[in-house]
């Protein structure tokens, strides 16, 4: 990376900063709270709104200056959609809160991409979001190593986060991360990532996340087939096909291999599923009753609910009021479309399903967006965009509390709006 672009001469540093304040306060351990407590104002509470409303007035102010494109407003959509959803909440204090911070990251989010009018911006706010994944996620695997889950069962096997961040958190921000160490300029940079990748792989591995596993071979796979298909738009929509096409035939594969007690191969399944027995594997440890259940409150809520939900960031309230499991306790439903019709509604539904196949332009144009993007911008994006929408399937990053994976997936998107203006 050159010297211009370190120092960033067409961002705003200011702004910048209160976008990785919002990233760290949002996406590493600080402190511990009752999964089940109703949210109270506290030092980090204060923060976290306090980098919100810096973020709503910053990101306000350059969207007011830059204007902003098709992804901007999407985002700008859902930011909307989950104010709109305090009206019949019955938790409007808490849900203004999640707000606050939601809609700081999002708006600040646009403004700083919309700011962008040269690749080298981007890759400024993108090397900030790494450099930034690599401290949280060091610290926290520090702590974790250290200070170890008191709370976790005996006899379970270790997983690294459980307690702080929590592993899926950590090992999709991972992911994430070592597909964006690549692609860098200098020698002694790529050199000096090494030991940043090591770290990655580590926390994938012991926060034994099967989604984040997943998500980083097939990243790859899909990366590189892209690449070699050099984004041929006639190629690229049958690889879509082909992806969860292949996906399946391993998963058969594997449980065929598995249920011929093949050692070495029941070895593997056994790391990989966690120790856990074949009934809590395939109910995806228990969140196809989790499903089942957000299923139920969706359609049982009144027209006013069911159109605009039950408030943005409250669902594990919602779902644990009379819930019928004993074994779980749902801190959110476990799939982004679930937590986003529950909490913010049909209506709400509707901006993020845009962002979600507007995001997807990365894989299916990626020949034209050749012509604009950095090849190694270009790879980032694709890897980061299927892995947050693989781990959506048992998590709600996309519709939950704002988090650094919604932020990095928003900056993805919203960078599309800039093809037309940035120079290679």
């Amino acid at each position: 990376m050159s010297r211009r672009v370190i120092t960033g001469e067409q961002v705003d540093k200011r702004a910048l900063a209160v976008w990785v304040a919002i990233f760290v306060l949002t996406g590493t351990y600080l402190r511990t709270r009752e999964a089940d407590a109703i949210p109270t104002t506290d030092w980090l509470v204060m923060l976290q709104v306090l980098a919100g409303v810096l973020g709503i007035v910053i990101g306000t102010l350059m969207i007011k200056r830059h204007g902003t494109g098709f992804g901007g407003k999407a985002a700008m959509a859902c930011v909307i959609a989950a104010g709109s959803s305090a009206v019949f909440s019955e938790y409007m204090q808490v849900v203004a809160g999640y707000w606050v911070v939601l809609a700081g990251g999002y708006l600040l989010t646009i403004g700083l991409v919309r700011q962008s009018r040269r690749q080298e911006d981007l890759n400024l706010i993108e090397y900030a979001c790494f450099l930034t994944l690599f401290a949280i996620l060091l610290k926290d695997t520090v702590i974790a190593l250290a200070y170890p889950d008191p709370d976790a069962p005996e006899g379970e096997l270790f997983r690294l986060g459980m307690g702080l961040t929590h592993a899926n958190t950590m090992s999709v921000l991972a992911s994430i991360a070592f597909w964006m160490s690549f692609g860098r300029d200098l020698p002694r940079q790529r050199f000096l990532l090494w030991p940043a990748r090591f770290l990655f792989v580590a926390v994938i591995v012991l926060s034994r996340t099967r989604t984040a596993m997943i998500g980083l071979v097939l990243a790859g796979i899909i990366g590189s087939a892209i690449r070699q298909m050099r984004g041929d738009r006639s190629r690229t929509y049958p690889l879509l096909v082909a992806i969860p096409c292949a996906f399946m035939a391993v998963v058969v594969l594997s449980v065929l291999a598995a249920s011929w007690e093949i050692p070495a191969v029941a070895s593997v399944a056994q790391a990989f599923n966690r120790g856990e027995d074949a009934q809590m594997v395939m109910s995806i440890t228990g969140r196809t009753e989790i499903w089942t259940h957000a299923l139920e409150k969706i359609t049982d809520a009144p027209l006013s609910q069911f159109l605009f939900g039950h408030g943005f960031g409250v669902s594990r309230f919602v779902l644990n009021d009379g819930y019928r499991a004993t074994e779980y306790y749902a801190a959110h439903a476990h799939n982004g479309l679930l937590e986003i019709v529950l909490s913010m509604g049909l209506l709400g539904a509707i901006p993020f399903i845009v962002c979600v196949l507007y995001s997807l332009r990365w894989i299916t144009r990626f020949a034209s967006l050749q012509e604009t993007f950095s090849m190694a911008f270009s790879l980032h994006a694709v890897a980061a965009v299927f892995i947050i929408l693989l781990a959506s399937v048992t998590e709600p990053f996309l519709g939950g509390k704002l988090g650094p994976v919604a932020l990095i997936f928003v900056f993805y998107y919203t960078a599309l709006d800039q093809r037309e203006c940035i120079a290679r």
